[in-house]
Formats: C-alpha cells, sequence, structure tokens
C-alpha cells in the first residue's frame, strides 16, 4: 500500500510558498464535483486503460502465445516509442534494478531512439538466432518503429537468418490496415491486437506494458490488483480517503493559486527511475495543451542532490515535489553494517547504504520544507508488482483529474502531429534531390 503526507504542501512561513487550508479546501469541492462524472465514465468502461485492472481472462490467454514467443530467446529487443516503450522499462526494472543490469534470461533491450549507432551496438553483441523482437506500435504508422524493424528485417537477412526474423518477431498493433500490421501478415509474423481505446502513455495494464512484464517472470496479476486496489478506493471513497483525488485536488490548488508551473518527481529506488520517464511523457502529453500545462521534471535521489538541488532550493519557487520512497524497518534487504576507525564518518557506524538513502530523503524533504519549497511524499514498505501497480494507477486517475479541471481532453496530443507530417516531407523532399 502507498501512503501519501501532503503536510510538507502548507504554508509553513512568509517564504513558503505552498496552501493555506482554504484553498485545498476548495479545491476538494472542485474534485468532488468533477469526480462523479468520472467515477461513470470509468463504471460505463469509457477508460479501458483503467478497468482493465479487474480483467484475468486476457492473461491466461496471452501466457501460451509468450511461452512460444519467449521460452527459447536469449535476448528481446523492444522496438517501440514513448508509451509504447516507457511502460514495459518500468515494470521490468523490477528485475533488472533500472540501472541497465541484465543479468537474468532473457535479456530486455528498449530501443525507443532510432540512433543507429546504437542497434548496430547491440545487434553485433547478441546472438541473432536466439534474439526476439517485440515490436509495438498502436497505429501501425509510427516512423521511428517501422525504420527499426525494416532495418531490423534486413540485418537479419543479410546474414541469412530471415527464418529466425519471422519465428521470433512479435507485432502489437491495432486490428486495421497499417503498414506494420501489412509488414507483418505479410511475413507472417505473429500479431496482438492492441485495443484502440487505450492511448500508449495509459497502456501499461494492456498488452504493451503486460507482455515485457511476462517476459521478465514477472506476475501480470499482481500488478493489476494493486492499480484495482487504487481504482476501487477511488470510485468507492471521499476525496480526502482516496491518494490521487487529493493528490489532485493540492496540485491543482497550487498551480491556480500560487503559480507552480512545474512538477518534479524524484524517487529514492533506483528501480523507479524508469518510472520518472514514465510520469514525465504521462504528465506533460496529457495537460500540455491550449497555452495551459506543467512542466514535468524527472530527478533521482540522491544523484541528483548533487546537480538540481541546489536550483530547488535557492532558485524560483516555482515547482512542487514529489518524493518517493521506500518506509519501514525491512524495507531494504542490505544487512551490512558500516564501519570505519576514521572519527570523521561516526556517523556512519552501525549504519546501512539503506539507512544512508532514507536520512538523505528525509534531509532533502526537511530542506525543501526550509526553504518554502512545497513537497509531498509517497511512501511503502516494499516494491513488488502490486505496489507498482498502485503508483501506475494513482498517477493516472491524478493526470485525467487535473486535465477534467483545467477544462483540457487528457487523452489527446495534437501538436505532436504535426510534426510527424513535416519528417515526411523532408524526407519526400530530401529524396527529390538524391
Amino acid at each position: 500500500m502507498i501512503y501519501q503526507d501532503i503536510s510538507g504542501l502548507f504554508q509553513t512561513g512568509k517564504e513558503h510558498v505552498g496552501l493555506h487550508k482554504i484553498d485545498l479546501e476548495r479545491s476538494i469541492l472542485q474534485v468532488s464535483r468533477v469526480s462523479e462524472k468520472l467515477r461513470e465514465n470509468i463504471v460505463q468502461n469509457a477508460y479501458p486503460f483503467l478497468t482493465s485492472v479487474q480483467e484475468t481472462e486476457d492473461i491466461k490467454r496471452l501466457l501460451p502465445v509468450l511461452k512460444r514467443f519467449s521460452e527459447n530467446l536469449e535476448t528481446i529487443i523492444v522496438l517501440g516509442t514513448g508509451g509504447s516503450s516507457l511502460g514495459g522499462q518500468t515494470v521490468t526494472a523490477l528485475r533488472d534494478g533500472g540501472v541497465g543490469f541484465h543479468f537474468s534470461k532473457p535479456s530486455l533491450y528498449f530501443l525507443e531512439n532510432i540512433d543507429p549507432f546504437t542497434l548496430n551496438l547491440l545487434i553485433n553483441h547478441v546472438d541473432l538466432e536466439k534474439t526476439g523482437l517485440l515490436v509495438i506500435s498502436k497505429s501501425g504508422t509510427t516512423s521511428e518503429t517501422l525504420a527499426q524493424v525494416l532495418t531490423c528485417e534486413k540485418l537479419w537477412a543479410q546474414k541469412n537468418l530471415s527464418p529466425f526474423f519471422i519465428k521470433n518477431t512479435l507485432v502489437v498493433t491495432e486490428a486495421k490496415s497499417s503498414p506494420l500490421r501489412r509488414f507483418a501478415q505479410y511475413l507472417g509474423i505473429l500479431c496482438l491486437d492492441h485495443d484502440p481505446k487505450v492511448g500508449g502513455r495509459f497502456s501499461v495494464f494492456s498488452l504493451v506494458g503486460l507482455i515485457p512484464l511476462m517476459c521478465a517472470n514477472l506476475d501480470p496479476l499482481k500488478l493489476r490488483r494493486g492499480g484495482y486496489q487504487v481504482l476501487e478506493k477511488f470510485l468507492t471513497k471521499s476525496i480526502t480517503e482516496s491518494t490521487p483525488a487529493l493528490g489532485a485536488a493540492a496540485l491543482y490548488a497550487l498551480m491556480m493559486e500560487r503559480g507552480i508551473t512545474q512538477t518534479v518527481l524524484m524517487p529514492y529506488v533506483d528501480r523507479l527511475a524508469p518510472f520518472g520517464l514514465w510520469f514525465r511523457q504521462l504528465w506533460a502529453e496529457s495537460l500540455g495543451k491550449d497555452g495551459i500545462g506543467q512542466t514535468p521534471i524527472r530527478a533521482m535521489g540522491t544523484v541528483d542532490q548533487h546537480s538540481q538541488l541546489q536550483l530547488y532550493l535557492d532558485g524560483p519557487k516555482d515547482k512542487v515535489f514529489t518524493l518517493l520512497g521506500l518506509e519501514g524497518k525491512t524495507a531494504f534487504e542490505d544487512k551490512a553494517l558500516l564501519s570505519s576507525k576514521d572519527p570523521e564518518l561516526d556517523y556512519l557506524d552501525e549504519m546501512s547504504l539503506g539507512s544512508l538513502l532514507k536520512a538523505e530523503e528525509h534531509a532533502t524533504f526537511q530542506s525543501l520544507l526550509q526553504k518554502g519549497c512545497p513537497v509531498r511524499r509517497l511512501s511503502f514498505n516494499r516494491l513488488d508488482e502490486e505496489v507498482l501497480g498502485e503508483l501506475f494507477m494513482h498517477f493516472m486517475l491524478e493526470t485525467l483529474l487535473m486535465g477534467t479541471l483545467l477544462k483540457i481532453d487528457p487523452l489527446t496530443q495534437p501538436a505532436v502531429e504535426e510534426i510527424k507530417r513535416l519528417t515526411k516531407v523532408y524526407l519526400t523532399e530530401a529524396k527529390k534531390v538524391k
């Protein structure tokens, strides 16, 4: 279970830009009003990316498919970008640590970008006969993903390994005609259907997040169970008893009453490093519209205490901070205690890495408070699939509520469509020059 402490969002002195109690009370009333419609829509299954957490049959159907796909593979390369990749990266970090370790099999690598050096570097260091490709594009028209898979087809063919490419590739895209679907059908590559009502950044409880999670031998039922617990509480409890509803009320009040234009998410757990990137897309792409929005910033504790914290403490007071961290005596499994004969290090005697990490998190929290910065904390006594599911659902609901409060549609991203159009124009013009 996750616990939310919003006490640091309130004013504690003249220089603190936090809330007055009346600010939050007014905002809670507004959230209460918009929540009625949102709850009604959820019950009517208008948001399948939320209600999918109640389902289990799709997971049962997926099990034999993934057994055939992954059982003999040493490596799986996930081709996709944005929401097609970030959810998978986040869930598999539970196994791989969030810092690039690849000790377990199959190893999962997420190639989001189209830098040819990166792709070739990876391809040259894996056994292509034992390497699978998971290709994810909701629309089936994502140019970066299409270019990646076409490049891989050519690289496999150059080594006379086309049968392995076809056998070891799995495509996830909508069940409609698209370049990706036609490519897969032409070669006889297995396709799974991406739900057309589930956008990429909200897709972590769908095939998009479940396939990487299950390939990493993690439990999809636990992930969804955690999401369901948060969703059920939002549907049945009061605003103040629902962590995302109360969080949205506080964040909305800070934005409208105190001019907070940036939100910093700072996990103190390496396994949540990709979660910060997932949140950054969710918040930015959902809420940045019509001249409105809050810039999301991803930081990592303790690393960014040595890079960004100076700005946060002494710079403009235009940010709200959310710290994520483990809590409790058994939260960390490190049993090695520190010791040193240097008197200057007495404060570390009989301490552990985990206790130092907790001390630094609490010190950051207090330092932000003392400098007048609004800060909240989400804590949990363990980090597994269930707790991660809770975190995913918390921030998705918080995002939907903020969008409704700001009177914008959090499910669209109209501005980025122009970039896609211009890219095709520039490539067409480049071909003419040749």
